[in-house]
């Protein structure tokens, strides 16, 4: 789970719930919070941090079956 906006904490632990009580499972390591985002987007340690999120989500998917 990504979020990305100008300051989004309580949206991101709104929708991190919201999907919780949906019986979504979100690992720590795949759930990235980019606050200010308009500012971030272009830096080298936001894009390192949506590397490692999409490297754990990849990494997860790949050791797991996706259809049970």
């Amino acid at each position: 789970m990504i979020t990305a906006s100008i300051l989004g904490e309580k949206a991101h632990e709104s929708l991190r719930l919201t999907l919780g009580i949906l019986g979504a499972r979100i690992l720590e390591n795949t759930s990235l919070l980019i606050s200010h985002a308009r500012t971030k987007m272009d830096k080298p340690e936001t894009e390192a941090d949506l590397k490692a999120v999409l490297n754990a989500l990849l990494q997860e998917l790949t050791e797991k079956p996706v259809l049970q």
